[in-house]
């Protein structure tokens, strides 16, 4: 999922270096349709995680999802994520040194983020990693599905919300 996520951030990254989220400068309410679409698929993420916890309540068995969908959920996540697009719009221009080219200092600082996030998602999994037989116990792993099946709705709900 961190790798989709990382590739998600880079489109939008790219996008900022090269201009065409100055789109958004023209229709800023692509941001509200942003938002919607990506709080629309977060809602449906913690609704499948809610439902599937719940079916699996008696059972003990998991079913690992393939990497595949692991980097195509993260993708989408990161390509909802409304101020994503607007960080790298907004607040990385700031930021390049009056020195360098804007093209250029935007896709270093992009880059520099980049690999932030990514290390910092790949330490996450690391040690989730190291955990994973207690996070696969069955009441732990109910748990873990409902309670973060309820955030991800919430922070849906958060995100289409705040589009108007």
């Amino acid at each position: 999922m961190a790798a989709g996520m990382v590739m998600g951030a880079a489109i939008y990254a790219l996008g900022a270096a090269v201009g065409t989220t100055a789109l958004l400068r023209v229709f800023p309410e692509a941001v509200q349709w942003i938002a919607i679409g990506g709080g629309a698929f977060i809602i449906g993420l913690g609704l499948k995680g809610i439902a599937s916890a719940i079916r699996a309540r008696g059972s003990t068995s998991t079913r690992p999802m393939g990497e595949h969908t692991f980097v195509t959920t993260g993708l989408i996540i990161a390509l909802g994520n409304a101020p994503l697009p607007l960080f790298y719009l907004v607040i990385v221009p700031q930021y390049v040194p009056k020195s360098m080219s804007p093209f250029g200092g935007a896709l270093l600082l992009s880059a520099m983020h980049l690999m932030m996030a990514g290390t910092w998602m790949t330490t996450l999994v690391t040690v989730l990693g190291r955990l994973v037989e207690v996070l696969r116990r069955p009441r732990v792993l109910l748990s873990l599905q409902l309670l973060t099946g309820t955030a991800l709705i919430l922070l849906g709900i958060k995100s289409i919300s705040g589009a108007f």
